[in-house]
């Protein structure tokens, strides 16, 4: 599967849809994954909670200068990371300056192949036609020369431009994967065509038209010579359209074509060798997601996009591929669970108390227990508002409420205190204040007092309060 680079934004999981053999997304990768691994085959949710990092996997580094981005909601975009940074658009791909053509040197001041000044070349040798026959026959093969070399350097720069063309064209995802990453590497690595070719022969050229004055020089003092030898002027005609030929080479457009087709490739070739030569963290970064701890009625979001300019086109401009929207979640948690109380339930009833000091024993009803219970379970929902967080663990202050049975009935319990929450607030541990009614006896009676007249046990209900520690578990989260 591939994610192709569409004409303008657009949000990732819609470019996807658009490709073959579609994966549906993973149903909650945050859960699964630290940092959550987002590829081409396999997608966020478009929607995260309290995720820590996120690792962009094989971003395409031939085709786009492309870089990950964190925006929150209400601020701006932060900056690319260092070493993603694109150039701004229309930027010029190249800094080779155009040619600078020497004017040709009169003819007074040009030097032969030879190296002697016409000047010095009076009283003209006996072999100086012979000299001027060999001088147009080098002319004339190095004018033949220099075309067909400046023909293969624009064949070979046609070449490679289409080299590079094809492989921008046939990796065109923004996010690759494993095989596909590997596919690039070796075709960047064994592509034989793409590369960058030899410049313009611009000194090769002048210097062969800086040779003609001086050859027009040997025929003026040749002419007799010439004109006995050579009836035909063949000579003259030969050099006239060497020269010529090397003209049309030095006017031509060919050489601005070559330097332009230069400039692609020296531009793709470094981005084929940065390609090459780029490590596991510039290909697949990661990024750090930072919820940070929110007073009451606050949320934040963290929006995650890829940024990137695509260097195929012929004005890069800038662009984004939403990728999925990271939702920190709310100070408050709304949990519910059991706990134990250390608070003391007794139940009181008449007990028969035998005393074996006298003869025979004797049996009376007092004032005893009929169940004393040191520690109590209760039910209880608590609302936990973290205010702090280390990783996995957070640091909440909780409050809440309980149902217990005592011998007092059913009673309400309140509880307050630290909580700690574990595994991102899959549980939560509270060590608590606990506040509840017990049942006592009134005022004046105690255990072992005898029963007397009394037909039932003097008690009241009375406030206690004590230790309690409750275990919890959220059923509602603040967005």
């Amino acid at each position: 599967m591939r994610w192709h680079h569409l004409a303008g934004p657009l949000s990732l999981v819609a470019a996807l849809c658009m490709c073959s053999n579609a994966e549906k997304p993973a149903k909650d990768s945050s859960k699964s994954q630290k940092p959550l691994q987002v590829s081409a085959t396999n997608l966020p949710p478009a929607t995260t909670t309290n995720v820590e990092s996120v690792q962009f996997m094989y971003l395409n580094l031939f085709r786009y200068n492309i870089w990950p981005n964190v925006q929150d909601k209400l601020s701006n975009p932060q900056p690319p990371p260092a070493g993603f940074v694109p150039p701004p658009p229309g930027t010029p791909t190249s800094t080779n300056p155009a040619p600078q053509v020497q004017a040709p040197v009169p003819g007074a001041q040009a030097q032969s192949k030879l190296g002697a000044s016409v000047e010095e070349a009076a009283p003209t040798p006996p072999n100086t036609l012979q000299t001027l026959e060999s001088d147009i026959d080098t002319e004339v093969t190095d004018a033949n020369d220099l075309v067909g070399q400046t023909q293969k350097l624009l064949s070979d720069a046609t070449l490679a431009k289409n080299c590079f063309t094809n492989l921008q064209g046939n990796y065109p995802e923004i996010l690759m994967t494993a095989a596909r990453q590997a596919a690039l590497l070796y075709d960047l690595q064994h592509s034989p065509d793409c590369k960058v070719v030899g410049k313009w022969p611009i000194d090769d050229i002048i210097a062969k038209i800086n040779l003609g004055p001086a050859i027009d020089t040997l025929f003026l003092t040749l002419n007799a010579a010439v004109t006995a030898n050579d009836p035909k002027g063949t000579l003259l005609a030969r050099h006239t359209a060497a020269q010529a030929t090397l003209q049309g080479l030095l006017t031509s457009s060919s050489a601005a074509t070559l330097d332009s087709e230069i400039s692609y490739l020296e531009t793709w070739q470094a981005r084929s060798i940065a390609a090459q030569n780029a490590t596991k963290d510039q290909w697949s970064p990661t990024v750090t997601l930072t919820c940070h701890s929110q007073w009451f009625g606050k949320t934040e979001q963290q929006i995650v996009s890829i940024d990137y300019f695509d260097m195929s086109a012929s004005t890069p401009s800038q662009q984004t591929a939403d990728s999925f929207t990271n939702s920190c979640l709310g100070s408050l948690t709304i949990s519910s669970g059991i706990g134990i109380s250390t608070v003391r339930s007794s139940t009181f009833a008449f007990t028969p108390m035998t005393d074996f000091s006298v003869n025979p024993p004797t049996t009376t009803p007092v004032i005893g227990y009929a169940a004393d219970s040191r520690i109590l379970p209760i039910y209880l929902g608590v609302m936990n508002y973290e205010f702090a967080r280390k990783k996995s663990l957070g640091f909440d202050f909780a409050g809440g409420a309980g149902v217990g049975s005592s011998s007092a009935g059913t009673t309400s319990d309140f509880f307050l205190g630290p909580s700690f929450a574990f595994a991102h607030r899959a549980i939560f541990v509270s060590p608590s204040f606990h506040l509840t009614q017990r049942q006592t006896l009134q005022d004046g009676y105690k255990v072992g007092d005898p029963q007397g007249s009394l037909t039932s046990v003097p008690t009241i209900n009375r406030w206690r309060y004590g230790f309690a520690i409750t275990f919890t578990f959220p059923v509602l989260q603040t967005p």
